[in-house]
């Protein structure tokens, strides 16, 4: 009876994740197309810039719900080039309204070799911001769990 129970949850748990991958893999191929983002972009309310942002950090949430450690690391790798040095501050300011710092926690907390890494470049990239953004990310929780993966 276990057995079954189990075979049953795999096989529903692998419909889940051939449907995110259909999902993603379409929210990509929209990406290519640039008056797909245009248009993204106009509905969102803001630049193509804003519209990669806000999807990459529901991305990152998605991707961090289910334990995807690749999906994790491109986030925040997509992520991080986002906040390029001369950058003003309001796209930093966005992924903290956004709520990015949360999952940058569970991530780090993973201990997972390359998303820890993609995370670690993405805090980088947050705190370089104003003083604020510094705040944000010490106030954040997520420091201690990084010191601790980092000395493994």
């Amino acid at each position: 009876m276990i057995a079954s129970q189990i075979d049953t949850l795999a096989t529903e748990l692998d419909a889940l994740v051939a449907s995110a991958s259909r999902v993603f893999s379409g929210l990509q191929a929209a990406s290519a197309d640039p008056s797909l983002a245009r248009y993204a972009a106009a509905l969102s309310g803001g630049s193509e810039q804003t519209a990669a942002l806000e999807r990459g950090v529901r991305l990152l949430h998605v991707y961090t719900r289910f334990g995807d450690a690749e999906g994790q690391a491109q986030a925040c790798e997509a992520l991080a080039k986002l906040c390029v040095v001369g950058v003003d501050d309001a796209r930093r300011q966005a992924m903290l309204d956004h709520g990015v710092l949360a999952s940058l926690v569970v991530v780090v907390r993973s201990e997972r070799p390359e998303p820890l890494c993609a995370a670690t470049e993405l805090l980088a990239a947050v705190a370089g911001g104003s003083l604020d953004h510094r705040r944000a990310v010490l106030r954040c929780g997520v420091l201690s769990p990084l010191v601790g993966a980092l000395r493994h």
